[in-house]
């Protein structure tokens, strides 16, 4: 039997601050990351894919660059 590549979702829930996810590894360990300012679907695809590198709670987009004004 081979192992699985990808995360298992077990669920997602909305929050005000955004969305919950609770995933699965591969190897058993599981994780609930909070996903701020992304919508659902980007936030169950990152869930799926994310490597556990730390114990961070919350992952946040990157910030969006801002025009110089001249």
């Amino acid at each position: 039997m081979t192992e699985r590549k990808y995360n298992r979702i077990l669920w997602c829930d909305l929050t005000p601050n955004g969305w919950s996810v609770c995933f699965e590894t591969p190897n058993g360990a599981l994780f609930n990351r909070l996903y701020v300012g992304y919508s659902k679907t980007e936030a169950m695809r990152r869930a799926r894919t994310e490597r556990p590198r730390d114990d961070a709670i919350v992952n946040r987009p990157p910030p969006r660059p801002r025009r110089h004004k001249r």
